[in-house]
């Protein structure tokens, strides 16, 4: 499944290859070189060299389109390289740039029943983690809560030793592994129910309950509930369920089994409290090699963000599309915030940051906590100012968020790690 999402993400392309004027018969093999452009700086890269006139560019891409046209000359500059000396000929003229092998634009590291690993561009893994929980849905939709699945993002420099970023991953694994097997099921209180615009589904609403305000998480499912020729499926669409409420029993679908009580999808109403085993979303940039020693969870099956003192991780992978990337396409770079910009977005949040480290770094687990309702009621205010014309529903999500800390991973993900600014997708840096 995973291998098919890559696929349609990452199509093979063109790697880059330049045919020079001169003869390149005495080197040999993959090295260090720089590709001097008539209109861009110089450029360090890997080339390999295919023959006496060919070579490509490693990690470079083929389009007839770019300005890769403006290439001159190829400086080769490894200094460890056996026959390398200064009366080499070592700079070579770009005759012309044709199509070279074909290559994917991801790595997978590990492929097993239960595990995938994969290395893929930074600015593309939201995108791949949602679109896997989106064939999640589509295939598996139906044992939602009962075979979680749970995707991890490790962001990395390009210089950072790959055995940080396994080891990091393979932490990540474990929380991932504790909070499978964790016997507590959480409870979801149904606050919507109704059919999905395929006649085939159902929509569900879920708000997760808890007495921590911090930790309230409210999320949508679409769920299918039928078979494929659109006859009820009477055999899997079933919701484990919290039988407090004495009228479950009473409904045809209820029956007792060993892990617990269960009823079908279709006779899911508002107010029935859920028991499930969520699926879970988690990132962490390494910004050095000790980040790796924080990823660990706690005993309550929490770990600190590193924007200020939230315990806002790990997420609930449904977060991924409904909150993490519908704020920041919708509500704030598709123009919801009315009058918003990258200055001003990144002064509110240097502005609540810097409160609430002056006021003694709120506890948000403490939610009654004078500091804590003072600071939330703070940065409620200042979105009040800055955007009065908010409508109702982006308005909850923007406080819910902010309250649990996800706001502030967000904007940690989007403007910190992959660069982007607001109402431009140009990325920056490396």
């Amino acid at each position: 499944m995973f291998r098919d999402e890559l696929g349609e993400d990452f199509p093979q392309v063109n790697r880059l290859q330049i045919r020079t004027k001169e003869d390149m018969s005495l080197w040999q093999g993959t090295i260090e070189a720089e590709i001097i452009s008539k209109t861009e700086p110089k450029k360090r890269v890997e080339i390999l060299f295919k023959g006496k006139r060919f070579l490509e560019v490693i990690g470079e891409q083929y389009q007839e389109d770019n300005n890769t046209g403006d290439l001159s000359h190829v400086n080769i500059i490894d200094k460890n390289y056996p026959t390398y000396s200064k009366e080499d000929n070592r700079i070579f003229t770009v005759e012309k740039l044709i199509p070279g092998d074909l290559f994917m634009r991801y790595r997978i590291i590990t492929e097993s029943p239960n595990i995938y690993m994969a290395i893929v561009p930074a600015n593309k893994a939201l995108k791949v983690t949602n679109s896997i929980h989106k064939k999640y849905e589509e295939r598996f939709g139906k044992v939602v809560g009962r075979l979680p699945l749970s995707i991890g993002n490790i962001f990395f420099r390009k210089k950072m030793p790959m055995f940080v970023v396994l080891d990091a991953g393979k932490k990540m694994l474990n929380n991932f592994e504790k909070l499978a097997h964790n016997k507590e099921k959480m409870l979801f209180d149904v606050i919507t129910r109704k059919d999905a615009n395929d006649e085939s589904s159902l929509n569900i609403g879920a708000v997760l309950e808890t007495e921590n305000e911090a930790y309230k998480r409210t999320v949508q499912w679409d769920l299918p509930s039928k078979l494929g020729n659109k006859d009820e499926d009477y055999y899997h669409p079933y919701f484990f369920v919290d039988s407090k409420n004495k009228t479950i029993s009473s409904r045809p679908t209820f029956f007792k089994t060993i892990p617990g009580d269960v009823i079908h999808f279709t006779e899911i109403e508002e107010g029935d409290t859920l028991c499930i085993k969520p699926n879970f979303y988690d990132f962490e940039f390494l910004d050095s090699n000790i980040r790796r020693h924080e990823i660990g969870i706690d005993t309550q099956l929490r770990r600190k963000s590193n924007i200020a003192n939230f315990r806002s991780k790990p997420f609930l992978l449904d977060e991924v599309d409904q909150k993490f990337i519908d704020i920041w396409k919708r509500v704030i770079d598709g123009g919801q915030l009315p009058g918003i910009t990258d200055s001003k977005l990144r002064t509110l949040q240097s502005l609540w940051l810097t409160k609430y480290q002056e006021w003694g770094g709120v506890n948000l687990d403490i939610p009654g906590e004078d500091t804590c309702k003072r600071w939330i009621n703070f940065v409620e205010a200042s979105v009040e100012k800055e955007f009065p014309k908010l409508c109702k529903e982006d308005r909850r999500i923007l406080s819910e968020t902010i309250k649990n800390g996800v706001f502030f991973d967000m904007l940690e993900l989007y403007l910190g790690i992959l660069k982007l600014r607001v109402k431009d997708g140009h990325k920056k840096g490396d």
